[in-house]
């Protein structure tokens, strides 16, 4: 086997644990609670086409916030209805 393949399958294996336990002796607020932000931009941006954190109309553009994370939800999350893949992908990144 190749050193390569051997250290990403390690590296791989470790992230996968260290979420697991976690989200098991921690729960899900652990790996939930900082994306509520980027969650809300990437709705936004996705329902409504503007890139803000109101909670309701008018959307008033924002620049508080860079567009990088809410756009990767929208392309691996909200997209396929999961949050779940968002965290695979994650963790295979």
């Amino acid at each position: 086997m190749k050193p390569e393949l051997l250290i990403f399958a390690a590296s791989l294996a470790v992230k996968v644990a260290f979420f697991v336990l976690l989200f098991v002796y921690v729960g899900p607020t652990i790996v939930f609670d900082h994306s509520d932000s980027n969650l809300l931009f990437a709705q936004n941006w996705y329902q409504h086409g503007v890139f803000s954190a109101d909670l309701a109309p008018p959307y008033e553009p924002s620049a508080i916030n860079t567009p990088g994370y809410p756009l990767f939800l929208i392309l691996t999350g909200l997209m396929t209805g999961s949050v779940g893949v968002t965290i695979i992908i994650q963790i295979l990144l």
